[in-house]
């Protein structure tokens, strides 16, 4: 205190200390400074304070050497990361002379030493930065035979500097060492990242050319069928139902392709002279018929000419894409518009649409790949959510630019900006005509939405709730074509009704009192777990089955939807039979019931109050399940709260994992439909028009349902892959021999011949027994295949401890056998070592079971001659010494040279 009573006035006591210092805020920014720190620097305070550091001292630039303001920006990063005093070598760094002075810069050395003040919460509120002018030692050192007198006046001083720069030269050291030790982590992170994107990409190349090869032996037989005539108005209508959904899912692999060709860089530019304004003009004229019946405004604004110079087929593609994606949002009487005009060497087109809109927080995220704007539960359109992604990749290699903002129609309004350099010359322009047919741009139809008026047989009138003489099924389903399929596959002895989407189900439930509903689980405006919860809060329909439609194979979805109400469940793609049977089932089940009831209802007074007393508990039990099914969902969201602070730890891995998801997803759902038609379709031209088709055209539809049945085996296998690297483990002490057995049960049928089992006693082990199961299954079938040409095959199965903590077991084969160099491809995904021809398979099995047995700490290998058979070893823990070996009285046995006895 002064002798007046006031504060100390800080500020004047720092700023007149005899040190260089020098205060700055975090973004570097000078707010405060010694007078000892301006007169050494030949500044002034008023001249620096409030302005940044390197603002204030640039570099000299006639010094091209100069390094000073680079090493001190480097320091001052590491303490604001680092958050500890940061100590500098000796650093050259030249001091710019006033004008009075003559101006230029003179030459000054310094020694810094940077330190911060951290707040409570540990963040840096400032730096001090404080220097020393060593400039007169650096000199004496650089010139030695200076005078006597100097050189024993600086000699204390030298001495302390060179311990101090001893010290400083060795932290930087240790920091130069840190820098070097996460610069090599960064690298093998960066390795890491670079693989997982070439494998993502190497897999969905690999997935979509897989898919291509059905799909031709599907696309083939039913155009050659439509061209041959001879077929009913029936006929020829499920032939193209065929057609149409084989091309929706040729276009959704091309997309694909296209993702894997721009993320390998593989997608070339192939620029040609072309009139944009006519090119705008007949991409718009496709879209013509499906305004006008549709009733929408479609206003087109291009120039009369315009001739650039640019990839045709690529611009052609974004024009195609952004215009489906205005009518696919787009209600029926809305309005679009697209406009083309030229700026400064740019070409801008602007497309508006009276749809939804996208919101502010979405208009980057839906370019990225998989991403869109509705609810996947509850959306209204169809799509993998790859068209905009491919639309703005095809821009960026163009050097172009695509953008998404509010229209005045009061939808989205998008805009691409495209540098366009004018046309070379007056040479032919390529074909614009003959393009836009051949990039049947997978014919448009099939990029757009269908019209409004619904299908032929939808528009049935809602019927009196009331004694029928049929039973009443309700066929809630938005997809046009699969609602028609349902409809027409029920049962005989039953009446339908239908309904587009979630809302109309639930009115038209109320209106006709159906004594069945079958809804799809992904429907606009309301989903179908939404449907049942609706329904369920009605007291007439607490006894009213219903079945549940998903193309989700997802046993956590099944229990989700049973616990909330419902009865079924289908997944998509289903057999006509099973549909029939459980349809079956669900109305005598219902017919039961309600004779029950009816007995019920006319029994005595004391039977009238048990009934009643049976009600108040039912209802207890329900409202105890309500509250189970809040404790789960709060369990469930604990549960997803550990899962995301998993997920931030672990960001990178889960990116590539949460892709191979959303793909799973779009490969369930928007790849199972199409095939559901084409198993269906194929299926019901077999029964019902066997006697009316020749041997060729039956010889097509049998094409036509292998590829179908392949593509959806090829599907499953995928996503038991999928799910094999996703699961977790269930653990537990597992029986071998009883599970062998249960899998030899399971593969009878498909063995059809003789075989000789040989199967030893063979160890517990300790491991998730669902997916261990898998890997038998596979293994088996794997010898029951490549077994088929042998008169008697053999299979040999048997059991080792190789010490007190692993079994081991073999499963050996009298087959083809292969070739041993080989031996390193064969755990491979989509690797085959003998013809599709030769044996059928999807290249999936042996990778499921290797990476299963990989999440189990074991390994799986293979021993094989060309026809000598092979045999296949994995290892796994063994249980607890309890259930060990040694408890049960069992011996390990070695592999056997004959096998043990036959079973």
């Amino acid at each position: 205190m002064t002798a007046s009573g006031d504060a100390p006035d800080f500020r004047r006591i720092f700023e007149a200390i005899p040190g260089l210092y020098l205060v700055l805020a975090p973004t570097l920014h000078i707010v405060a400074v010694s007078d000892a720190y301006l007169q050494a620097t030949k500044t002034t305070r008023d001249a620096i304070l409030g302005r940044h550091l390197f603002e204030v001292f640039p570099d000299n630039p006639d010094d091209p050497q100069a390094s000073g303001m680079r090493n001190l920006r480097i320091s001052l990063e590491r303490v604001l990361a680092d958050r500890v005093p940061d100590a500098m070598a000796v650093q050259k760094y030249d001091i710019r002379k006033p004008e009075s002075e003559g101006g230029g810069f003179e030459e000054r050395h310094w020694s810094p030493v940077n330190t911060p003040l951290l707040e409570a919460d540990g963040s840096v509120r400032c730096i001090i930065h404080r220097v020393e002018d060593v400039t007169d030692f650096v000199r004496a050192r650089q010139h030695g035979n200076e005078q006597a007198q100097l050189a024993e006046s600086l000699r204390e001083r030298a001495e302390r500097f060179e311990a101090e720069i001893f010290q400083r030269a060795t932290e930087v050291q240790e920091a130069n060492r840190r820098l070097e030790s996460a610069n090599q982590e960064l690298s093998r992170l960066y390795a890491a990242s670079k693989e997982l994107d070439e494998l993502r990409t190497r897999f969905f190349s690999n997935v979509s050319h897989e898919l291509r090869t059905p799909l031709t032996l599907i696309l083939g037989p039913v155009e050659r069928l439509l061209g041959s005539g001879g077929l009913d108005a029936g006929q020829r209508g499920w032939l193209d139902t065929i057609a149409r959904n084989a091309r929706t899912l040729l276009r959704h692999v091309n997309d694909l392709l296209d993702v894997a060709k721009l993320e390998a860089g593989k997608m070339a530019v192939h620029c040609d002279d072309v009139d944009l304004g006519h090119l705008t003009r007949l991409t718009a004229a496709y879209f013509e018929s499906l305004a006008e019946e549709r009733g929408i405004g479609f206003e087109v604004d291009a120039p009369a000419s315009l001739r650039v110079r640019t990839d045709v087929e690529k611009v052609q593609r974004v024009l195609v894409n952004l215009l489906a994606n205005a009518f696919k949002f787009t209600p029926d009487a809305g309005r679009i518009r697209m406009r083309l005009t030229w700026d400064d060497g740019r070409g801008i087109v602007d497309i508006d649409d009276s749809g939804p809109g996208v919101p502010p927080a979405l208009r980057e995220v839906i370019f990225e790949p998989f991403r869109q704007a509705e609810q996947a539960s509850t959306r209204r359109h169809g799509g993998t959510g790859l068209g905009l992604a491919i639309a703005r990749e095809f821009l960026h290699l163009l050097d172009g630019t695509i953008s998404v903002g509010e229209s005045a129609l009061g939808g989205a309004a998008f805009r691409i900006v495209l540098p366009l350099p004018p046309a070379a010359g007056p040479q032919a322009e390529p074909d614009l005509a003959a393009l836009s047919s051949a990039a049947a741009l997978v014919p448009l139809e099939q990029r757009l939405p269908a019209a409004a008026p619904r299908p032929e047989g939808a528009a049935s009138a809602v019927p009196e709730a009331g004694p029928r003489a049929l039973p009443l099924v309700l066929v809630v389903e938005d997809n046009r074509e699969m609602h028609q399929f349902i409809r027409d596959s029920l049962p005989a002895h039953v009446a339908s009704i239908g309904a587009f989407s979630g809302r109309e189900g639930v009115e038209t439930a109320i209106a006709s009192r159906p004594d069945l509903v079958i809804s799809d689980v992904m429907m606009p405006d309301m989903s179908g777990d939404e449907l049942v919860q609706a329904l369920r809060a009605l007291r007439d329909f607490d006894n009213v089955p219903i079945i549940l439609l998903t193309a989700k194979a997802d046993d956590e979805l099944k229990v989700r939807m049973l616990r909330g109400g419902a009865q079924d469940f289908l997944t998509k793609p289903f057999l006509v039979a099973e549909l029939v049977a459980r349809v079956s089932n669900q109305l005598a089940i219902s017919r039961a019931r309600r004779i029950l009831q009816d007995e019920l209802a006319s029994s005595e007074a004391d039977v009238s109050m048990l009934a009643k007393e049976l009600a108040v508990r039912k209802r207890a039990i329900e409202d105890a399940l309500g509250e189970l099914r809040g404790r789960d969902a709060a369990l469930a969201r604990l549960n997803a709260q550990l899962e995301l602070r998993v997920a931030e730890r672990t960001e990178q891995l889960t990116a590539a994992n949460r892709d191979l998801e959303i793909f799973s997803y779009s490969v369930s759902h928007e790849l199972r439909a199409p095939v559901r038609h084409l198993i269906g379709f194929s299926k019901l031209l077999q029964e019902r028009y066997a006697d009316q088709l020749d041997e060729d055209a039956r010889s097509f539809v049998q094409f036509i349902a292998r590829g179908a049945r392949r593509m959806n085996e090829l599907m499953d296998a995928l996503l038991a892959l999928g799910r094999a690297s996703r699961a977790d483990l269930a653990w537990s002490d597992v029986d071998l021999d009883e599970l062998v057995a249960e899998v030899r049960a399971e593969l009878a049928p498909e063995a059809g011949r003789r075989i000789e089992w040989r199967v030893a006693p063979l160890p517990r082990v300790r491991a998730d027994r669902q997916l261990l199961k898998v890997v038998l299954h596979n293994l088996l079938s794997n010898a029951l295949k490549y077994t088929r040409k042998r008169e008697l095959a053999c299979i040999e199965i048997g059991g080792a401890a190789t010490d007190e903590t692993v079994r081991e077991v073999w499963v050996r084969d009298n087959g083809v056998g292969f070739d041993p160099r080989h031996s390193d491809q064969l755990f491979g995904v989509f690797r085959r070592l003998h013809s599709q021809e030769e044996f059928e398979g999807s290249g999936l099995g042996l990778a499921t079971a290797q990476r299963i047995l990989h999440k189990h700490r074991g390994r799986l290998r293979a021993e094989s001659r060309l026809g000598e058979g092979t045999t296949f070893h994995f290892s796994l823990d063994a249980p607890a010494p309890a259930a060990s070996l040694v408890a049960e009285g069992r011996s390990a046995v070695d592999p056997p040279e004959g096998g043990g006895e036959p079973h």
